[in-house]
């Protein structure tokens, strides 16, 4: 339920950088294995509810490391009321590795035999999805859901369901996927227990409508969603607020809404800004609001946003620039082209041209280092 920033690139066919974005709900739970992760895979955490994953040095063969295009995974263990993650990967489909890792961070190392079976059925189904395979995809989650039907755990169907509507919603089988959905809201919405589940189901709705041409019923549910974020008996930390209600906001934007849009990246804004812990989250904010107003022809108070961006990645970066900066770089490098500002706009990419040569050196000397080693 993500979209994050643009690929990086780097100086040969293999990248050598990469960036993986994770959004976790229920955070304090899990955010020891995924410290755990971090240690396995080399990587850096920065946060705790939204984590960027930023790979220092191309790992070694034998390196936990997954290369998905943009997968969706929704993970949960017993007793949690479920956890539900997406991962965007920066670099070309070749899957596998890294969702292992990730199951293993976030599930028991020791699982009864059926829920191995189980876990490995429905990772399975979605590497098919995220493959684009949904015929494979629709078949192997209904051999999920029909062994989740025989399991003590209730959270097994439910994942099955929500995996098989979203292939139907890919499938543009609207239908099928709106009733299993609705089926799933219903019950979390009737549910004795405050759950997460009732934001899952606005969600699915939203995009199903959205997907079909239909903005009322997307809007209400986009709504509905935004609601849900506000009760801190399961949202106590405000990022999710933001991310939720972005996903509103952009949906403005989509409908040339813009006075709808500009209240809403205002009030995310002031939040950033508050919160310490949301300040990496900040830049690439800052970044859509200034196309916002670029659209809007609002140039002064786009080209202020671009700037303060790029200031704070290089204040994030603490001396050694970043995809952050690059990508910062990018974005008001091209907002002076657009306005004939040659010069400056050369300038601009002239300095992102240099960091990327610095990285690739770097990246060499690590390479070579490792060769060092393993001879």
């Amino acid at each position: 339920m993500l979209t994050f920033g643009t690929p990086s690139t780097t100086c040969s066919s293999t990248p050598l950088t990469q960036v993986v974005i994770l959004e976790c709900f229920s955070v304090p739970k899990i955010s020891e294995n995924l410290r755990i992760l971090s240690r396995r895979l080399g990587i850096q955490v920065t946060r705790d509810l939204t984590i960027p994953f930023q790979l220092t040095h191309q790992p070694k063969p034998n390196r936990v490391l997954l290369t998905l295009s943009a997968f969706a995974v929704s993970l949960a263990a017993p007793g949690d009321g479920g956890i539900m993650a997406e991962v965007v990967m920066i670099q070309e489909s070749t899957r596998g590795r890294l969702l292992t890792a990730l199951r293993l961070a976030f599930y028991p190392a020791f699982e009864p035999a059926a829920e191995k079976r189980f876990e490995a059925l429905k990772m399975e189904a979605e590497n098919a999805r995220g493959s684009g395979d949904l015929a494979k995809a629709e078949k192997l989650y209904l051999t999920a859901m029909a062994e989740a039907r025989a399991s003590s755990d209730p959270s097994h169907l439910n994942q099955t369901r929500h995996g098989l509507a979203r292939v139907y919603r890919e499938q543009r089988r609207y239908r099928e996927a709106e009733h299993i959905f609705r089926d799933l809201l219903e019950e979390a919405v009737n549910s004795p227990q405050p759950n997460a589940q009732v934001h899952a189901g606005h969600m699915s709705f939203a995009l199903i409508y959205q997907d079909e041409g239909k903005p009322a019923e997307a809007e209400e549910h986009y709504k509905a969603a935004v609601v849900e974020t506000e009760k801190t008996e399961l949202w106590p930390d405000r990022g999710f607020f933001c991310s939720t209600s972005m996903w509103l906001a952009k949906f403005y934007v989509e409908q040339h809404r813009y006075s709808e849009s500009e209240p809403i990246f205002q009030r995310v804004l002031e939040i950033y800004e508050k919160d310490g812990s949301l300040r990496s989250s900040l830049p690439h904010h800052l970044e859509e609001f200034a196309k916002v107003y670029e659209a809007q022809e609002k140039y002064i108070a786009a080209e202020e946003l671009y700037r303060r961006a790029l200031k704070i990645c290089e204040e994030l970066d603490g001396g050694s620039p970043s995809w952050l900066t690059m990508r910062a770089l990018d974005n008001l490098a091209g907002f002076c082209q657009a306005r004939g500002r040659y010069p400056e706009a050369e300038k601009l990419f002239s300095g992102r041209l240099m960091i990327k040569i610095r990285g690739c050196s770097s990246e060499k000397r690590l390479a070579t280092m490792d060769k060092s080693e393993r001879a």
